[in-house]
């Protein structure tokens, strides 16, 4: 079976799964008051973003983009980490409405803090996007987890799912610094964003 994601690839199906856990086997279309989207999916996302000195700028947009996958099916919450939480935001549909931090770690790697906070926001599933290499051991935090790794990446820990890993590219350290591999994602025109 090839791990490695399609350029299509994405985490969807985790995610259904877990909605329907949820519902107890009965999927349902949710809206969320008070927000300028539709969403698919009753979720409460939260996304980690691993912003070591490990992950090139390449990686980060391959990151980025499997968030824009993602996005209009449900609340996304997004932290940036790296040794400590760098940066933590919601994740919108409306890509006007969304502020990145541009890989603004560039630390070492340990995920504690990440998962305290998860605790905290006890979300519905934990989407992770890292190479895996860590310091430290984290607990089963107990909330469905998702690992979706760098093309070299390896599961960090015992627990969660390996979603897949990221395709290989033929990109040179160098050419990162010449472009801007903007992240949007390429499928954008068959976004369906409400006018209302």
């Amino acid at each position: 079976m090839n791990r490695y994601a399609r350029e299509t690839q994405d985490a969807k199906d985790f995610l259904y799964k877990i909605q329907k856990n949820k519902d107890k086997g009965d999927l349902k279309i949710t809206n969320v008051k008070g927000l300028d989207r539709k969403n698919v999916l009753n979720l409460k996302i939260l996304i980690g973003v691993d912003v070591s000195g490990s992950i090139s700028q390449h990686q980060f947009n391959q990151f980025m983009r499997q968030i824009d996958r993602i996005k209009g099916l449900s609340v996304v919450k997004v932290i940036e980490i790296d040794t400590r939480i760098v940066s933590m935001y919601d994740y919108f549909k409306v890509p006007a409405r969304n502020r990145i931090a541009k890989l603004g770690g560039g630390g070492g790697t340990e995920f504690t803090e990440f998962f305290e906070v998860a605790k905290k926001i006890n979300p519905d599933a934990i989407l992770f996007m890292t190479d895996g290499f860590v310091a430290g051991n984290i607990a089963n935090p107990g909330i469905p987890t998702g690992w979706i790794l760098t093309a070299d990446g390896r599961k960090p820990y015992g627990f969660g799912d390996e979603l897949f890993k990221l395709e290989h590219n033929s990109y040179r350290k160098h050419d990162e610094d010449k472009s801007n591999d903007d992240f949007d994602s390429e499928d954008d025109e068959d976004e369906d964003i409400d006018d209302d």
